[in-house]
């Protein structure tokens, strides 16, 4: 596969390159781009890597925020951008995805075929970091996180060999992957995952102004706490954001259901209620046009730099996540009021996770996180950020950790503080392992010790999350 190996200065090389989504990862310059296109070469690839002791990073759709996550300098970058098939299984509401398949795609097969499954709001995201990552979906309550979905994993070891891991096979490799990311336990170059019948989905978007945050806050603790998970077919999130449109700060409620056009039905779902009764809505709109199309509309530019944060709380005391939204809004005044900033934009996005769906993970097989159902109903907060100019990178990135590290202090004097962080939206210098549930933790040590027992992928994969498995003992 020589001519699919590329070097500096080639026309494919900056093609590959210039591919990520953010301008730090597209910063670091590996030694070549190697690219696959079937699980074999890529077992030929890592077995050469290891027999050389090359340092290495694995791309699939680079679509993850700080640099080195999915880059390198200097080493071999193995960028599984060919191995994007899609396809429909004879076995029964089932799908394979190929690493590099982006949802937009799999989203459009979906809906012409009137079938849903699990996938992210935007898009542009690719499979493998999406469902190694854990992942939120649209139907959230009806199969819990993304990675309780996949059911079989096609897996590249260290040591070149190629396997599956399921619920059948290779058991705790398939509850490592499931939310534990991949780059301590293997390449994964397929995922089946569950397909399933759904007539329509609606998406319903309720805007309201920043001033009213406080009634919003109690109205979505309302529903996450008495309705959330009680419908299968209905799940939410907010989005808090500056609107050009409006030019205002705004909160943004998005309740997505299945099967039920609430534009016309006398009964919208549950879910919506606890908003609906809420006066000075900027706007309320349902739209019923295709998962596909909805999803376009929370692709982001590429070619910015870009950061996140994550972090999760209780729904106890709503005044208390008004008082983030606050607090982000001035963090927000601050950062793009900076003399010579442009393209400036920050958000705060809300998941709530619910009874539900920690039942569906553990019925599924359970995932890497480990939620215990004494910790929800509970809210991720999901905090990103962007700009263009590199000198703004220091006090963009001051600010941040300054406003996680304030509200997690507030969160842990309130006891609301739950402090899981959601691998997908975690900065660099979170520390993503000790947050898990130390159970999981111990599971994931096990995982990778009998996958990776010499610590080759320790050592010579770079990039994303990753934990020393002799820690421990």
């Amino acid at each position: 596969m020589a001519e699919y190996v590329d070097y500096p200065n080639s026309t494919q090389y900056e093609v590959s390159r210039n591919s990520y989504f953010t301008q730090q990862q597209r910063a670091l310059r590996p030694a070549c781009y190697v690219r696959p296109e079937n699980a074999i070469e890529v077992a030929g690839i890592m077995k050469t890597l290891t027999a050389t002791n090359a340092t290495f990073n694995v791309k699939s759709g680079g679509f993850s925020r700080f640099a080195g996550a999915s880059s390198i300098d200097s080493g071999v970058l193995v960028d599984l951008a060919r191995m994007n098939k899609v396809q429909v299984l004879p076995t029964g509401g089932t799908m394979m995805a190929g690493p590099a398949a982006k949802f937009y795609g799999i989203y459009r097969r979906f809906d012409d075929k009137k079938m849903a499954g699990i996938g992210p709001k935007n898009g542009d995201l690719s499979v493998a970091g999406y469902f190694l990552g854990c992942g939120f979906s649209f139907y959230s309550q009806h199969s819990g996180f993304a990675c309780d979905d996949v059911w079989n994993y096609e897996v590249v070891t260290a040591k070149g060999e190629i396997i599956r891991a399921s619920s059948e096979e290779n058991h705790e490799l398939f509850y490592a992957l499931r939310g534990g990311g991949g780059s301590s336990f293997g390449i994964v170059t397929r995922f089946d995952f569950v397909r399933f019948f759904n007539k329509k989905t609606w998406w319903q978007h309720i805007m309201f102004p920043a001033s009213l945050n406080l009634e919003v806050m109690k109205a979505y603790a309302n529903a996450a706490k008495k309705v959330l998970g009680k419908d299968l077919y209905s799940h939410m999130f907010l989005m808090t954001f500056f609107s050009e449109d409006h030019q205002e700060y705004v909160t943004e409620v998005h309740i997505v259901h299945s099967g039920k056009d609430t534009s016309h039905d006398r009964k919208p779902p549950r879910l919506s209620k606890p908003f609906k009764k809420l006066t000075g809505a900027l706007q309320n709109i349902t739209e019923g046009n295709g998962v596909a199309n909805l999803t376009q509309t929370f692709m982001e530019p590429a070619g910015l730099r870009r950061s996140a944060w994550s972090t999760s709380f209780g729904f106890d005391k709503p005044e208390f996540l008004a008082e983030i939204l606050s607090r982000w809004q001035a963090m927000d005044e601050k950062l793009k009021s900076l003399p010579g900033q442009r393209n400036f934009r920050s958000e705060i996005e809300l998941q709530p996770v619910s009874k539900r769906m920690i039942w569906n993970a553990r019925h599924k097989g359970d995932n890497a996180l480990g939620l215990p159902i004494s910790m929800v109903p509970m809210t991720y907060v999901l905090f990103s950020v962007q700009w263009d100019d590199p000198a703004f990178d220091d006090i963009v990135e001051a600010e941040s950790k300054r406003f996680i590290d304030g509200i997690e202090e507030t969160g842990r004097q309130n006891a609301q503080l739950r402090g899981v962080i959601h691998m997908n939206y975690a900065h660099p210098s979170q520390d993503y392992w000790a947050r898990l549930n130390p159970k999981s933790y111990d599971r994931l040590i096990i995982a990778a010790r009998n996958w990776d027992p010499d610590r080759v992928l320790n050592r010579l994969w770079r990039g994303y999350f990753k934990f020393d498995h002799e820690v421990g003992g």
